[in-house]
């Protein structure tokens, strides 16, 4: 297995690394972007835009920024206290609104009344 990671942000600059594991490679990278940036067919994008990685080789962008899938988010909170609806999980990074689901909620239940 060899993956080959470049590292670019938008001041210019430029690096390349290349692994023998998608241990290193998710590492190197998850250092560089954060564990969840935007991610890509063959790259992914840091969440202020700033920095880009690209993949070549044996793994894909996907393989070194994994999904989460068991989060329970059982450790959120509110970010804000003063904001109710807001929710943060520490754990897999995912935000939430809940006035937007009680609202989704509440059309859906304003759909079937009528």
């Amino acid at each position: 297995m060899l993956i080959r990671v470049t590292y670019e942000s938008i001041d210019g600059y430029r690096e390349t690394r290349t692994y023998k594991t998608l241990k290193g490679a998710r590492r190197y990278a998850q250092h560089r972007l954060g564990e969840h940036p935007d991610i890509g067919i063959t790259g992914a994008v840091d969440d202020y835009g700033i920095g880009k990685i690209q993949v070549d080789g044996d793994a894909r962008s996907a393989d070194l920024f994994p999904e989460d899938e068991t989060c329970t988010h059982y450790k959120a909170y509110r970010r804000n206290p003063h904001d109710e609806f807001t929710y943060w999980c520490p754990t897999c990074g995912f935000q939430w609104n809940t006035e937007d689901i009680d609202e989704e909620a509440r059309n859906e239940a304003g759909k079937g009344a009528g």
